[in-house]
């Protein structure tokens, strides 16, 4: 059985290119994917939308869990449009990706902890030293990857490896290539 939800069509439908992100909510199983993968979509066809310049991506399914990664995810609707033209994204359960974000926060977190506490053991060194972020971040990431049975790495000796000596007068800046977060605004309609 349908249940036509037209009221809710109505207001997607009245808001489809006031370049706007539109966002269903409601309670669990109330029919929100239904209303825009099947419902939506269909009006968007019936009203001279291609196929192609729509995109739909089900995050809670696992043939997407690889684009739960916002910079995957992120290339994944790059890599979709083809041309210039108004592409609609159908974003589901686009709260894990933000579980994501989160992880990520947290992982960071928990490295500032790890590299706080590392020991520097680099006698006669005149130079103070920094972390070097983007390997103690890839090091307890590892760790925290790591499943039964593997023998975990000593951390703090490798985050001390890569420590780098600040000189204020250097004459020249240090270049490093830091890994940049990439940031995109889903939308969807």
């Amino acid at each position: 059985m349908e249940i036509k939800r037209d009221a809710y069509l109505e207001q997607l439908k009245i808001r489809k290119d006031n370049g706007m992100i539109k966002i269903i909510t409601g309670i669990r199983r109330c029919g929100k994917s239904f209303l825009l993968f099947v419902l939506f979509k269909k009006y968007l066809l019936e009203s001279g939308v291609d196929n192609d310049h729509i995109i739909e991506i089900a995050l809670d399914g696992i043939e997407n869990e690889e684009l739960r990664d916002p910079k995957k995810c992120y290339q994944h609707i790059k890599d979709a449009m083809k041309d210039d033209q108004k592409y609609y994204l159908l974003l589901d359960e686009v709260q894990f990706i933000e579980m994501e974000i989160w992880a990520r926060i947290l992982l960071y977190n928990f490295c500032s902890i790890i590299t706080d506490h590392v020991a520097v053991n680099r006698k006669g060194k005149k130079h103070m030293l920094q972390v070097n972020y983007s390997v103690a971040y890839d090091a307890c990431h590892y760790l925290l990857r790591l499943h039964g049975g593997e023998e975990s790495p000593k951390i703090e000796s490798l985050i001390e490896k890569n420590f780098l000596p600040i000189r204020p007068n250097r004459k020249y800046a240090r270049q490093h290539r830091f890994r940049v977060p990439v940031s995109f605004l889903y939308r969807y309609a």
